[in-house]
């Protein structure tokens, strides 16, 4: 026997499963999915409807939800990801933010790990960019 599970969309920060229901391919099954398909899109009809994850996000229409990509943190109900600010570190899914470490450690924007301050550099504490050391 075939089975189909129906999805309906939700919008955004929250995907939308239909309530877990399979209809088989047989005559009846099909019609009994149009006419489950024609409700679900009856805005009065309340279907399940799941907040998004920590550490994912859902676009609007979202089905499912989609793992946050390093660089980028997605708290719950994130719509669409949220870009690492300067002085933090957003490794793949990640729901939050994670502040830098200590020196000899520095965070530019968009960190997916900290970096460590190179060769004839220095990193002070909140440092978004290396600094040359000084000759001598």
């Amino acid at each position: 026997m075939d089975w189909l599970l129906v999805v309906v969309a939700g919008p955004g920060g929250t995907y939308c499963p239909s309530s877990s229901e399979f209809f088989s391919s047989s005559s009846f099954f099909r019609f009994l999915k149009q006419l489950h398909e024609a409700k679900c899109t009856d805005a009065e009809l309340s279907l399940p409807q799941f907040d998004c994850p920590p550490g994912s996000y859902c676009p609007p229409q979202s089905t499912a939800p989609i793992n946050c990509s390093a660089s980028y943190y997605c708290p719950s109900k994130s719509p669409a990801p949220n870009p690492c600010p300067a002085l933090f570190y957003c490794p793949e899914g990640t729901p939050n933010a994670i502040k830098c470490l200590d020196a000899p450690y520095y965070c530019p924007p968009l960190s997916a790990a900290p970096l460590e301050c190179p060769e004839a550099f220095y990193c002070p504490v909140n440092t978004t960019v290396p600094i040359s050391c000084p000759e001598g």
